[in-house]
């Protein structure tokens, strides 16, 4: 029970701080665009901007929420390999030398992942420009059924096939 509600306890004060910190990021970056220049501003383009706002300051808090547990992962392990290397050092540094092997090989396929991440946050950059567009044009989309046609054809449905394309390059790499 105290192992159970100490958990509890852990969880939803590692929660508290995350809510607060994402309250704090945006606010603090609603500041910075209030104080930035025009130009500035228009250059990163106000789809650029909305990601930023909504889509990266919920992956930095599910990191944030997961740091933890990868704390507690990297002591079991630190404790692992102490206790290896107490049983069998050249069995200790085999694992050691295999691991080292598999984490070269993981930035290999990060630093080629890395170029499918920047086309799949570029699309989606679009794609939220669109649903902009979308949302705050609709009542000019409805009285147009030509534009309507044009606009889901040749603007969003390229786009969503795009980012479909982009998200499967990139998670896919990281599958294999």
């Amino acid at each position: 029970a105290l192992a159970v509600a100490s958990l509890l306890a852990a969880r939803l004060l590692l929660l508290r701080l995350a809510t607060r910190a994402v309250r704090t990021w945006r606010v603090r970056l609603c500041q910075q665009l209030l104080r930035a220049p025009l130009r500035q501003i228009e250059q990163q383009g106000s789809s650029g901007l909305m990601a930023t706002l909504t889509n990266d300051i919920a992956e930095v808090t599910e990191a944030l929420i997961k740091f933890p547990l990868q704390c507690v992962n990297g002591a079991v392990i630190v404790a692992c390999f102490g206790y290896l290397f107490w049983l069998s050092w050249p069995l200790a540094l085999g694992f050691l030398l295999t691991m080292a092997l598999g984490i070269a090989t993981y930035e290999i396929v990060v630093r080629r992942a890395r170029r499918h991440m920047v086309l799949l946050r570029d699309t989606w950059d679009r794609l939220i420009e669109q649903f902009t567009a979308l949302v705050d044009g609709n009542k000019e989309l409805k009285l147009n059924r030509q534009r309507r046609e044009r606009f889901a054809a040749a603007e969003l449905a390229p786009t969503a096939a795009t980012m479909m394309e982009a998200s499967w390059r990139f998670n896919s790499t990281f599958a294999v």
